[in-house]
């Protein structure tokens, strides 16, 4: 290969390259303007090229923002490395290198001054490109700082592979992504936190709503508690109160002749324990009752639900608290109580020893009073309710001294001169009863007679306790007893009254013959005696038929 040395405008020859231009040996010349020419359209070309270079550097920002965002920052991306062209470019004289041109990655290095060089000046990627000596010539050429190698005027442009250079569509459906999927991300975002969000406040709502119902069903529960233990507190209370009052009537009754003294002095020590409890003031259930929060209306915000619900909390609390102030209250009473059945016990076996006693030394008493202090002792001992006992200890009081009195009055009767033939007309009775317990009474007058030209008498009888009948006789009876024949007449109708009520008479006396008509029955009863006219009863009532007697004579 030589070299041709050009100045000026002069045209300059080449040596072809191998095989000829274009298929041909000939030289070509190449002219300044020419080459000019080609340069800038290599300029414009390499423009281009920095252009889409530059749009694919963008669209690689962009995407690291993208991925930024959702993952977090990452590493720099580094700088596009230069492409290299495709195809090689032919050199002057017809020498072809195969070394590619290789674009420089930053900025434009100097190139060759035109026509200065038969060369072209190549350096690679990071390395500066050599200084070339000052331009010589003369003419339109000019000094272009590009890397541009001295080109064949009639050579192709060099070849750039649009798919390297120009966006891929995997760019652009990931800038179509990167615009319409931020917006849907934000999107979600806000619709994931305005549901959780909802989410949160239904869920609290939900426990507000849970602790209100919770609270005011045992509000409920605590409100009915405290009602029932406010009707029970009451009735306790009044049955305490009874009980001191009871209590005290008992003692008021209780003399120490009819009741033991120890016995008293049990009572005495229960009522001055319960007087005690109930002069302390118990708690004020009605006001209580009174001050409790509303639950009929349920609030409907979720902070009204926790105050409200704190409120029925508190109103809870104090009930239970208050219930338990009743039930202290009400065990106190009851614990009080039990000295009071072991008191009534102590009472009652002391009445009892205390009654035989007074029985013993009462022999002339008669068997009612006799009768009614058995019933009266028998019911002092079945008093286990308090509100029994002043009745029960009342009635067998009165019992007791009635008793003692019928023994006094007896003893006292004894000393008038007509006692031995009262005695007498008494025993004559007895005998004829049929073993039925007879009370005997003596007075002037008995039902209109007695005195000095008359006698009379009166008969009351009970089947119950055993069956018993009081007579009563005029003094005159006594008087006229030895010498009057319807004396024993009319002590004979009497005990006929008397013996009706025992158990082998009383189906006679009731039955068709008599239909319980007692004059009738008394008179019969004794005609089967052998009693007939004056003091038998036939005078006053009528004579009996024979078979009224037989009747009457089978009560035997």
């Amino acid at each position: 290969m030589r070299k041709n040395s050009h100045t000026g405008d002069a045209p300059r020859e080449e040596e072809p390259p191998p095989g000829g231009w274009a298929g041909t040996t000939e030289r070509r010349v190449v002219g300044p303007a020419e080459t000019e020419r080609n340069v800038s359209e290599e300029l414009s070309t390499e423009r281009n090229v920095r252009e889409e270079l530059s749009t694919e550097r963008n669209v690689r920002e962009e995407l690291s923002t993208e991925r930024n965002v959702r993952v977090g920052p990452q590493a720099p991306i580094a700088p596009p490395i230069a492409q290299p062209y495709a195809q090689p470019y032919a050199q002057p004289y017809g020498q072809q290198y195969a070394q590619p041109y290789i674009r420089p990655a930053t900025g434009l290095h100097p190139g060759p001054q035109l026509g200065s060089h038969p060369y072209p000046v190549q350096h690679h990627l990071g390395q500066p490109a050599p200084q070339q000596p000052p331009f010589s010539g003369s003419g339109s050429a000019h000094r272009i700082n590009a890397a541009v190698p001295f080109m064949n005027p009639n050579a192709p442009a060099p070849y750039v592979d649009p798919a390297a250079t120009m966006p891929t569509g995997r760019s652009r459906n990931v800038k179509k992504f990167v615009a319409l999927g931020i917006p849907i991300l934000v999107a979600s975002l806000v619709i994931i936190g305005v549901g959780a969000t909802f989410v949160v406040q239904n869920l609290l709502h939900a426990a507000a709503s849970d602790r209100y119902d919770q609270a005011a069903a045992t509000l409920n529960t605590a409100v009915t508690r405290v009602e029932d233990v406010r009707t029970d507190l009451s009735d306790a209370e009044a049955a305490a109160q009874e009980t001191v009052d009871n209590i005290t009537l008992s003692l008021a009754a209780a003399a120490p002749a009819y009741v033991p003294a120890e016995a008293a002095a049990d009572l005495a020590a229960v009522q001055e324990d319960v007087s005690a409890i109930l002069a302390t003031a118990g708690p004020d259930l009605a006001a209580t009752l009174t001050g409790l929060p509303s639950t009929a209306a349920k609030p409907t915000d979720t902070s009204e639900l926790n105050e409200a619900a704190q409120r029925v909390e508190r109103s809870a609390d104090d009930l239970a608290s208050v219930a338990g102030e009743v039930d202290a209250r009400m065990t106190a009473l009851a614990t009080a109580d039990y000295p009071l059945n072991a008191a009534v016990a102590t009472l009652t076996a002391g009445t009892q020893v205390r009654a035989d006693e007074i029985v013993a030394a009462s022999p002339s008493a008669s068997f009612r009073t006799r009768i009614d202090l058995d019933t009266a002792r028998e019911a002092l001992t079945s008093a286990t309710a308090v509100t029994d006992l002043p009745s029960a200890v009342g009635d067998y009081i009165t019992a007791a001294k009635a008793l003692e009195a019928a023994h006094a009055a007896r003893e006292a009767m004894k000393a008038d001169p007509m006692y031995p033939t009262r005695a007498e007309v008494e025993g004559y009775a007895n005998s004829l009863a049929l073993g039925l317990r007879l009370d005997f009474n003596w007075a002037p007058v008995v039902s209109g007679w007695g005195g000095a030209y008359s006698f009379g008498g009166y008969t009351s009888a009970t089947g119950q306790d055993g069956g018993l009948g009081t007579i009563d006789f005029s003094y005159s009876v006594a008087e006229m007893w030895a010498r009057e024949s319807g004396v024993k007449a009319l002590v004979a109708h009497e005990v006929g009254h008397a013996v009706a009520v025992l158990p082998q008479c009383w189906p006679l006396f009731s039955g068709p013959t008599f239909n319980q008509d007692n004059e009738m029955w008394a008179t019969a009863w004794a005609f089967s005696h052998g009693f007939q006219g004056n003091g038998a009863g036939d005078l006053l009532y009528g004579r009996p038929t024979d078979a009224q007697v037989a009747v009457a004579a089978k009560c035997r």
